[in-house]
């Protein structure tokens, strides 16, 4: 499993957008008129991007990986998915 340098930064990129895509909205008011465009914007772009790391990325991941490297690798996402909630 080798990722592309470029490909690398682009999904960097992509983290960082998401960051600054939730700070923007946890600061706006919601009776902001842009609010509602902003999130839904970002919906469609998250959605995009966990569907390419679900169907493309982790596949390819995971099928280098040995069984206890999976393991541990699905217990650091659960991790990380409970302090993103």
């Amino acid at each position: 499993f080798a990722v592309k340098p470029t490909e690398a930064k682009r999904l960097s990129d992509d983290h960082v957008e998401n960051k600054r895509a939730l700070y923007l909205l946890r600061r706006m008011p919601a009776s902001d008129p842009d609010w509602l465009p902003t999130a839904e914007a970002f919906s469609h772009h998250i959605d995009h991007h966990i569907h390419e790391e679900e169907d493309e990325i982790f596949p390819l991941l995971r099928g280098v990986l040995s069984a206890d490297e999976n393991k541990t690798l699905g217990a650091m996402l659960n991790w990380e998915g409970f302090k993103a909630a």
